[in-house]
């Protein structure tokens, strides 16, 4: 995704850049993308700011990093 981690954005940037609508927009789009995960019965188990991607416009949230994750029977 390019833009980076959500961990970079906020490091290289105030953190009043994204202000509150927008970092609420964030974390819903990467909320959901974790029920999605949780539908299909696995576990991220890693969720943390440098584990999601946000495009430069910060429109594209996706989750990376699924090394820890868990298949649930």
């Amino acid at each position: 995704v390019e833009g980076g981690s959500l961990a970079n954005r906020i490091y290289t940037n105030p953190p009043t850049m994204f202000g509150m609508q927008r970092s609420f927009a964030i974390w819903q789009k990467a909320l959901t993308g974790l029920e999605f995960i949780h539908s299909k019965k696995h576990m991220h188990l890693d969720i943390k700011s440098s584990n999601i991607l946000v495009s430069e416009n910060l429109d594209v949230v996706k989750l990376s990093d699924f090394g820890t994750a868990k298949e649930l029977k």
